[in-house]
């Protein structure tokens, strides 16, 4: 059914009321949009890069965990494509959001792991990113209370850190 509400939304050029059921404050609506949104986006990303600074707006402001999920997997593939580029302002807001989202113990881990690369990309940006994103993440993996799937994921991470370290 997502596939084909995003081939409708993609079609249709509905793409600002699929960003506005996302805004829904009906879980259920804003899940289902979003999941739609992001098929939409596979079929042609540009019109979501066009509405960027909306988009990302609604990702701080979320509190969906599918929202989070899907809205950060889009936004990393976006800034990892060079096709948006935050400004100051919208990096540190979004440096903020993921951080807490990072932090979070009650934000499932399929976000977590998704905040870990969007720091990841904010690294060279952020100051703080930069000196405290690998100790952050190893005192996420070694909570006694660290899912599996959370471990592993800061497990690969620090060590593409630890190897990224190693080069310079």
């Amino acid at each position: 059914m997502n596939r084909t509400l995003g081939r409708l939304i993609a079609r249709e050029e509905a793409w600002d009321a699929a960003m506005e059921l996302v805004r829904s404050g009906e879980e259920r609506i804003a899940f289902r949009a979003s999941w739609a949104l992001e098929w939409a986006y596979t079929l042609d990303p540009r019109p979501v890069e066009e509405r960027f600074p909306g988009f990302l707006e609604d990702l701080l402001r979320s509190d969906h965990a599918s929202v989070q999920r899907i809205y950060s997997k889009m936004l990393c593939d976006m800034m990892r494509r060079g096709a948006v580029a935050p400004d100051d302002a919208q990096a540190a807001a979004l440096a903020g959001k993921c951080g807490e989202l990072l932090l979070s113990q009650t934000a499932p881990v399929a976000v977590r792991v998704w905040q870990i690369e969007l720091l990841d990309d904010l690294r060279g940006r952020i100051g703080w990113v930069e000196e405290n994103l690998t100790d952050i993440v190893r005192e996420v993996s070694e909570r006694p209370d660290c899912p599996p799937a959370m471990a592993t994921c800061a497990r690969r991470y620090l060590q593409r850190a630890n190897t990224r370290n190693k080069r310079r």
